[in-house]
């Protein structure tokens, strides 16, 4: 219980429910989202921006000191091949001039270049799909993949609320108002656990090319002539 309501007074009640619309309106967000997420023939746009907001968000955590030379693009790519798997090297966009000058390699023109490969590689994956399952199977595939990871984070972020409303009268005693640190802790968190949202979709999406590269692979090796058949004219 809230630390202020130790009686089953009207001002108890009144404690609670500031508390718990706090969670009410995070969950209209998240509701809303799943229902739009349902509704639209096309959530391409949304998990693009999933793919610019992550990988976005990876650079910016390895870039926020010094230049090049002060990053450790090592630790950066080992985190990016979990996520998406890059198609180059640190070396090749610091030696090349497609981004900028050679050797002056900057945070935003490194962004760029892993955007670029990123969503090179999604449009590859779309093409796969598509052949196999022709174009609206990439549009099912992603809502597939992304109101489960939804429902998950959900459910877990309902259980670290809860946590984090059985402790918060303590701020009290320091003489912080437990709603106000409530209301901000709250926030961050809910904020957290939406770009755990776009960071294990981009996680799954990237994960699911192996398949439908063996997938497509498989269906074209059926639809070539045997060897050493005959072939009509």
């Amino acid at each position: 219980e809230i630390a202020s309501c130790l009686v089953g007074s009207e001002m108890c009640i009144r404690d609670r429910l500031k508390y718990d619309e706090v969670l009410n309106e995070q969950r209209k967000v998240v509701y809303s989202e799943r229902q739009e997420i349902l509704g639209s023939k096309d959530i391409e746009d949304q998990v693009r921006r999933m793919i610019d907001s992550t990988i976005g968000a990876y650079v910016d955590g390895a870039t926020v000191e010094g230049y090049v030379e002060d990053w450790d693009l090592d630790e950066l790519w080992n985190a990016l091949h979990s996520l998406y798997g890059p198609t180059v090297t640190p070396q090749e966009l610091i030696d090349g001039d497609e981004y900028g000058r050679a050797g002056e390699l900057t945070a935003d023109q490194l962004r760029t270049a892993l955007l670029d490969d990123a969503n090179a590689q999604y449009d590859k994956l779309e093409e796969n799909v598509a052949a196999i399952g022709g174009e609206e199977q990439m549009r099912n595939l992603e809502r597939m993949v992304i109101l489960p990871i939804i429902d998950t984070k959900w459910r877990e972020h309902l259980y670290e609320m809860d946590y984090l409303k059985e402790g918060i009268g303590l701020r009290a005693m320091a003489q912080r108002d437990p709603l106000v640190e409530y209301q901000k802790e709250g926030g961050d968190m809910f904020n957290a656990m939406n770009e755990g949202i776009q960071e294990e979709t981009v996680r799954q999406l990237f994960a699911m090319r192996k398949q439908f590269e063996n997938q497509e692979a498989d269906a074209a090796a059926d639809a070539a002539p045997e060897e050493g058949g005959s072939t009509v004219v």
